[in-house]
């Protein structure tokens, strides 16, 4: 009986093979491939038995039966060799090391163990010119012989030794992406260190293990998966490269993988092909205060969940398999019942109803209509959806007690230590009074950096020229630093107009461009709920309404003094005041610049180190703006009311006024017009005006009436104490409006 070492030395196998254009990969197994540019994907794959049986995996390329008579003869008297493993070190064969110089051996060649550390395979990369890049498998045969063929069964996953006690895996595609990232991760040479420092995702691919699956991106499904759940794995993620093949794959791999499994999906960010092993793109780092800072995303936004959703068993003597969710994948989801949409559980911004939840799901399950399944399957369900920035929980007991998910999705921005001055600088320049550009630094501070605080009032912002940072501030810098899934821009017509608020729903931040185009008192009126309110109930199109905790702050902008209607006791809104000339270009250039090279990342730790914070009971601090704005949102009769009143409270003499007096001096003037000015609303522009109003009504000219003074009538007549007025002292320092505020000739 002769030793054979591979079928290609078998006349009828090579001849069949010739035939159907395969190629011999291993000692009894052949496949046949088609080339997709630098990656191939094997179509057929053919396994001889020892006793000469052919099995094809497309029936395309099975052999006519006078071959298939003559390979099964030709196995009769054939002996074949089978692929050992060994334990402990193994020497790299010289016939592999042909054509490697010594000092390439580290990076050219990969050696392959078991989960049990045996040694598999060695790959060596081959570069070409002509033909690019290949990797060659090299195997020790039991008859003592090196080959250079596959093992049998499965490709080897590399690294798969380094498995044991990590949770948490990550799939490179190839040995290379995967050997760097272990050396990376787990090197202890100055080298290595220095690298991981400054590789962008160090903090969150540290601590796992890193293996790469072999055979091209198109043959995923020759690596035996089940060895990673096997060796109690709880969770993977697959870094394919940054091509279509490569994403393609992912596919594949998550319906292989009983897990919950994630895809690093790169962008057109990278370059095309671009894995681990490769230097990331020079644009994404930035020069901050003379260190190299990377300004790219973040590792969480390039995570996508791709975790396989169902398994499909054959049923004897039907046409369609028996349909079941993965126990792994209902980990993965959460229906809420109260609003009746599924809740990601690793992206719970990911709210899906039943339609969107088959659609967005149809790639990775074996049905168009898995929710059917989910709720069949008693799939886990909560009461109710929360939004709790505070906490760091996904599932957790509400107020009222019962189950729920929680969809608050922290910003991922890293702080950085670094000088904060272009950002303080703007803020100097945006807000040119030193003691309110205190307070919103202060709001600034809060907001970015304690989301478990819920302040009680919003920011306004009023310039009347357009261009002057408003936008800058909210938008660009606060947007990004509270996390863009926690931010809405609603228009004025939304607030207003729409029956639906979802705008507000499962958000810390409101930003609103314009407030006023036309109906400011709507808009404010709508608005005032919403600041104080500690619970919403939301109104989303094709949704059930929902009562859900309020976390908004608002940012609201406006080029018009009429942008909200306010009064001296409202205290839901800062008004500071607004530089009124704009800041040079080159100003604004260069403050973009920064925040792009790393700038968000010092404004954050900044916030995080401010040390001076709004508590959640704390008013608007007033300012002059406010005090403006209130008066220009006054009727007429309120202004010449307040003007009186100014006049009055200037006055050096005692003088008392009353307010029956100053409805007949406003009627004289044509006043008391329908916008609102009642004698409640002309006493409070009075007193906002600096007038003071006695505590009780006095007869006066036989009616009771309110009665304005100024501090010298109570201080020289009524000696400091408001509860001494009489309608004789009232009397005897009473003046007619006229004489006070002559009306214009």
């Amino acid at each position: 009986m002769s030793v054979v070492g591979s079928i290609a030395e078998i006349d009828a196998v090579r001849d069949y093979l010739t035939r159907i254009g395969a190629e011999v990969r291993s000692t009894r197994k052949a496949i046949v491939r088609e080339d997709h540019g630098r990656y191939w994907k094997d179509i057929c794959v053919i396994n001889f038995s020892p006793e000469g049986e052919i099995s094809c995996s497309k029936a395309d390329y099975e052999p006519t039966e006078a071959e298939a008579a003559q390979i099964k003869q030709a196995f009769r008297d054939t002996q074949w060799p089978r692929s050992n493993t060994i334990v402990g070190r193994v020497k790299i064969p010289e016939e592999m090391l042909v054509g490697v110089e010594p000092d390439e051996v580290e990076e050219r060649i990969f050696e392959f163990r078991n989960a049990a550390g045996e040694f598999v395979m060695f790959q060596k990369r081959v570069d070409s010119k002509k033909n690019g890049k290949a990797y060659l498998p090299w195997t020790y045969w039991d008859d003592g012989k090196w080959r250079q063929l596959e093992p049998m069964g499965s490709l080897p996953l590399w690294g798969i030794a380094d498995v044991h006690g990590h949770d948490t895996v990550f799939v490179h595609e190839g040995a290379k992406a995967a050997r760097h990232m272990k050396r990376l991760m787990t090197e202890k040479g100055t080298k290595w260190q220095e690298l991981k420092k400054r590789f962008p995702w160090a903090e969150e691919m540290e601590n796992a293990a890193h293996v790469g699956w072999i055979g091209g991106a198109l043959n995923p499904d020759r690596t035996d998966w089940g060895q990673l759940e096997a060796l109690g794995v709880k969770k993977v993620y697959v870094v394919a490269d940054n091509d279509q093949p490569g994403k393609d794959a992912l596919k594949e791999i998550s319906r292989n993988i009983n897990l919950p499994t994630y895809a690093v999906v790169f962008t057109d960010q990278w370059n095309s092909g671009f894995d681990l092993a490769d230097p990331w793109p020079d644009k994404m780092f930035a020069d901050v205060d003379g260190a190299k800072v990377y300004v790219g995303p973040s590792f969480h936004e390039v995570i996508t969940d791709i975790t396989w959703a169902t398994n499909a068993t054959p049923v004897p003597g039907k046409v369609r398999p028996l349909l079941s969710v993965r126990d792994v994948f209902k980990s993965q989801w959460t229906y809420v019942r109260a609003t009746e949409v599924f809740v990601s559980n690793a992206f719970p911004n990911l709210k899906l109803s039943e339609t969107q939840f088959n659609k967005h799901m149809s790639a990775y399950s074996h049905t168009a209509e898995l929710s059917k399944l989910m709720h069949q399957s008693g799939s886990f369900s909560t009461g109710e959806m929360i939004y709790a920035p505070g906490e760091k929980v996904r599932r957790l007991i509400s107020g009222s007690g019962t189950h729920a998910v929680n969809t608050h999705v922290p910003c991922f921005i890293k702080p950085l230590k670094g000088s904060v001055t272009p950002f303080i600088n703007f803020m100097e320049y945006l807000f040119p009074r030193p003691e309110e550009c205190r307070e919103m630094l202060k709001w600034c501070a809060t907001l970015i950096a304690k989301p478990e605080v819920r302040m009680g009032y919003g920011v306004l912002l009023v310039s009347e020229q357009q261009g002057m940072g408003k936008t800058t501030l909210g938008s660009h810098i606060l947007a990004p630093l509270v996390g863009i899934s926690n931010v809405s821009w609603p228009s004025e017509i939304d607030i207003v107009q729409s029956q639906f608020n979802d705008w507000i729903a499962e958000k810390r931040l409101i930003i609103i461009n314009e407030i006023y185009s036309g109906h400011s008192w709507k808009a404010y009126n709508n608005l005032k709920s919403y600041v104080t309110d500690k619970d919403l109930r939301v109104n989303v199109k094709f949704q059930k309404p929902y009562v859900i905790e309020n976390w908004a702050h608002f940012f609201a902008c406006s080029n018009s003094l009429r942008a909200l209607k306010m009064d001296e006791h409202d205290r839901r809104w800062y008004y500071p005041s607004v530089a009124q000339e704009k800041w040079p270009k080159e100003k604004f250039v260069d403050l973009y610049a920064w925040l792009k090279a790393g700038g968000l990342r010092v404004v954050r730790h900044w916030a995080e180190n401010h040390g001076e914070y709004v508590a959640p009971s704390d008013p608007a601090p007033m300012s002059g703006a406010k005090l403006d704005l209130i008066f220009e949102s006054y009727t007429a009769s309120q202004k010449e009311a307040a003007a009186l009143g100014k006049a009055i409270a200037e006055r050096e003499v005692p003088t008392a006024v009353s307010t029956g007096d100053v409805e007949v001096w406003l009627k004289g003037k044509g006043g008391r017009d329908e916008l609102g000015s009642t004698g409640h609303e002309l006493r409070k522009s009075m007193k906002q005006a600096g007038c003071r109003m006695l505590p009780a009504r006095i007869l006066i000219k036989r009616r009771p009436q309110y009665v304005m003074v100024n501090g010298a009538f109570i201080r020289d007549v009524l000696g400091g104490n408001m509860d001494n007025a009489t309608a004789q002292k009232v009397t005897e320092h009473l003046c007619n409006p006229e004489l006070i505020l002559p009306s214009e000739m």
